[in-house]
């Protein structure tokens, strides 16, 4: 995902397949709010850990992938609820013969460009 970020507090991580972020993106008033942004919602991942390093570096939003049950749903629940966050919950994009629509279209930049427009509305 292509944020906007004007500084980095704790950039990407090295490989794509756990990435996460936190860092600062500039409003529409040029002010800057901390935003988090990970995508660790596995079983076993780090993504509590994660959640628990964006609430600490006072992230105004955080992003989180996760699974529709189970822990990594329960955990990120309950630190958005014992940390004054609300929860809205979003679903990708999805198409049974993968990524891409039969006219090109990648569903995931098209997802993350929504996420972004999300993120800057929260803001």
């Amino acid at each position: 995902m292509k944020m906007p970020f004007s500084t980095f507090i704790s950039p990407w991580h090295n490989d794509d397949y756990d990435s996460y972020v936190i860092g600062k993106v500039k409003g529409n008033e040029g002010e800057e709010h901390v935003i988090g942004v990970e995508s660790q919602g596995d079983p076993y991942s780090n993504q509590k850990a994660w959640i628990e390093k964006c609430i600490a570096a006072d992230c105004e939003v955080i992003v989180a992938a996760s699974r529709t049950y189970g822990q990594t749903v329960r955990d990120a629940y309950q630190l958005a609820h014992d940390n004054g966050y609300e929860v809205v919950e979003v679903t990708t994009h999805f198409h049974v013969g993968g990524p891409k629509l039969p006219n090109g279209v990648d569903l995931r930049d098209v997802f993350a460009e929504n996420m972004v427009s999300l993120i800057m509305r929260c803001i």
